[in-house]
This record gives structure tokens, sequence and C-alpha cells, in this order.
């Protein structure tokens, strides 16, 4: 086990024993009082540790997916804590290719020409990256993948704690849901799709959406107490949604929906 579980694990170890003297009142303390001040305070010395300690460096798997005669697809992609980078492939023959933090594990179908692939993190993963002795090695999950750009595509990204950078300005995408939580995302929309259908919920997340300028938008957002700002000298406001001038004639436009609740979405 190493040192940072060591220490976590003794944290826990210690409250619990502390919750313990309270329910038998051997000691009167408020314990909930003192964990989380403590708690906060020792996550941000353990960043701080982090950000200077030197950590080896995390096993990356590289895979790729080939086309084998695809004619569209369907690809989900999830991520946990980390980074996460998207963009155009240009070799006509891989549906994808990527290098994966952690390793991958991807599961492929074919439903005649369509393609149907999920890439989540390898098996036995997720309790190595939700926890804080990994938030501070400087890798996580960190992916980089390249999805083939002639093809229609369906994408869906689940995306927790980190940074997510989309460019999918290259790609012949159809649909598109995003689902976020504590993060930071950098979504560009695609350039020359036709008709693109776009569906983004986002919790305590930071996202920035940039339409290519020779795109149309129909926007509608909702939010809590979220802060949405909106390109309204692009898309003006018509009731409860924006919309462009040009939407019904333009040969490239995308139909947006927006759901979050505490955090900021920008659309530019």
């Amino acid at each position: 086990m190493s040192r940072s579980r060591v220490f976590w694990a003794l944290i826990l170890v210690l409250f619990g024993f502390l919750f313990l003297l309270r329910n038998f009142e051997i000691i009167d303390i408020d314990v909930w009082g003192v964990f989380w001040p403590t708690f906060l305070i020792l996550l941000g010395v353990w960043f701080i540790w982090g950000s200077l300690a030197r950590t080896p460096p995390v096993e990356s798997q590289e895979s790729s997916i080939a086309l084998d005669g695809g004619e569209e697809a369907r690809i989900r992609v999830k991520h946990g804590a980390g980074r996460l980078r998207v963009s155009e492939s240009t070799d006509p023959d891989l549906l994808l290719s990527g290098v994966f933090g952690w390793g991958l594990d991807e599961v492929v179908k074919r439903e005649g020409s369509t393609m149907d692939v999920l890439l989540s993190p390898s098996h036995g993963v997720f309790p190595d990256v939700i926890f804080p002795w990994t938030w501070t090695s400087g890798h996580g999950l960190d992916w980089s993948v390249q999805i083939n750009q002639n093809i229609p595509l369906s994408l869906t990204f689940e995306t927790g704690a980190g940074d997510a950078q989309l460019d999918l300005s290259q790609m012949n995408v159809k649909n598109l849901k995003l689902h976020t939580g504590a993060s930071s995302t950098t979504l560009t929309l695609p350039e020359k799709a036709g008709q693109t259908t776009v569906q983004v919920e986002a919790g305590v997340a930071s996202v920035s959406i940039k339409i290519p300028a020779n795109v149309a938008a129909i926007i509608k957002a909702e939010g809590g107490l979220a802060s949405i700002q909106i390109n309204q000298e692009r898309f003006p406001r018509r009731g409860d949604v924006y919309q462009s001038e040009d939407y019904e004639s333009a040969e490239n436009k995308v139909e947006m929906k927006i759901e979050t609740g505490l955090g900021s979405v920008k659309v530019a």
C-alpha cells in the first residue's frame, strides 16, 4: 500500500475512532464540527504536497479501433477524474485511436453498417481515481482521443471531476450528448455537419461552447443557480429560446438544449 493510501486510511480510522468514543459518551466533543474543517485543511495540505512532490508516471495504453467497413458510429466515452482531449483523426481506416492513462476497457458492437462503441476506464481503476491520494499525481485519467472525421457520428461524453477539451469542429457529428459534473469543459461544435442536435447537462461545472461562425443555432437554456451567457449578437433571444436570424435557411445548424445546476455556461 502506498504512503498516500496509508495517510488517508489513518485519517479515516482516527475519525471513526472519535465517532465511536462519542457514541459511547466517553468523550464529549462535536466530532462532526471538527471533522469537516480538519478534513478540508488536510486535503489542502495534501494538494500542496502532491503538486510539489515527484510522482511516478501512470501507465498508459495505446488503442485503436478499425473502421472495417463501418458507415456510421455511436460512441460513448465514460471518463472520470483527469483530463480528456478529443479531436479529429485523419486516418480514414480508423474509427478512433488514442492514448489512455490508467488503461482502457472498450466494447465494440456492430448493427449492420453501424458501429456501437463504449470507452471506459480499465476495470479496477475506479477506486484509484476518485480518492484524494490520486488527485495530485498530475496524471489521473489522462486521455487523448482522435475520432474519424468522415462518417456520421452520435457522441456521448460522460465526464466527472476534471478538464475536458472537446474539439469536434472537423467531425460529422449528428447527435451529441454531454453529461458533466464538477469539471471545466471547452466544447467546439462541428463546422460542416449539416444538422446537429446537442444536449448538455452540467452540474457544478464550467462549460464553454464555441459555435463556428458559419453555423446557425437555436438554443434553449435552463439553469438553477447557474450563470448562463449566450452571445445575443449572434443568437438573439426570441421568447424562451435564442435563435440565429438565418436558422431556417442555414446549411449547417445546431439545435441545442442546455440544463445546468450550479456553475457557468457560456455560448459564443
